[in-house]
């Protein structure tokens, strides 16, 4: 969990344990959220939709990334795991996926065992069908980062094969990894949704519309963005856009 410390702390308490006993050097890749959520994001500000960002973060720049303040979502536990970059027991890799598009495909996803859908542009789907009409927030001028499915998938393997044969990967402070292959515009993805419900018979107006004081208390926009230079760093490449 990318907000449960004591988890973490549990975790790199078992790390150690298994180093002193194994002389083992372990690998830690953790999930933390670009853009998971409208307002849950570790890169998230208060734009409110009114404009959109200039301000993006690299992976390979990371003295900004280091400018994030203890007061961002997650933060608390991507600093305890990056705390741990000269302990010698572990090497820490932070991921950082965009917003998810596509669907998983394999066994337990074709026999509808597990769910094949990722959080942020289904719960967009879903806010748009049940009021109506399509959400935004503002004008929806805010900017998110974007990867598919099948691309975040091959950053992690790519990552960890990586890091498994060669210790010298980007890790601790930089080893921050964005995976990210484009961007989009709040309006534009409401727009696209409210075409395929009109499309659908279910609401008269693609048009977005702002969401009400009440409904921002459910979802909140305003994301700075960030730009992936991941594969000069471990060889993965975007496939999917």
């Amino acid at each position: 969990d990318c907000d449960d410390l004591l988890a973490t702390r549990a975790i790199l308490k078992g790390l150690k344990k298994s180093h002193v006993e194994t002389g083992t050097t372990h690998v830690l890749i953790h999930t933390v959220s670009d853009i998971l959520h409208l307002a849950r994001s570790v890169l998230v500000d208060n734009a409110e939709g009114k404009y959109a960002t200039e301000d993006y973060y690299s992976d390979l720049d990371i003295a900004k990334i280091e400018t994030l303040g203890p007061q961002q979502p997650h933060r608390w536990v991507d600093t305890a795991i990056v705390e741990m970059r000269h302990s010698g027991y572990v090497r820490t890799h932070i991921i950082l996926p965009s917003s998810i598009f596509g669907l998983l495909s394999g066994p337990l996803f074709n026999r509808s065992i597990s769910n094949p859908h990722s959080m942020h542009l289904p719960t967009m789907i879903r806010v748009s069908w049940d009021r109506r009409e399509s959400g935004i927030v503002g004008p929806g001028k805010n900017i998110w980062p974007l990867v598919h499915i099948d691309e975040i998938v091959d950053l992690y393997i790519v990552l960890f094969d990586k890091a498994r044969r060669d210790p010298s990967t980007p890790h601790g402070w930089q080893g921050f990894y964005f995976g990210e292959n484009g961007h989009f515009t709040q309006y534009e993805v409401a727009k696209v949704i409210g075409e395929v419900l009109v499309d659908k018979g279910h609401m008269g107006s693609s048009e977005p519309t702002p969401f009400s004081a009440e409904e921002l208390d459910k979802y909140f926009a305003g994301v700075r963005s960030s730009v992936c230079d991941v594969e000069t760093r471990v060889g993965w490449t975007d496939v999917g856009t």
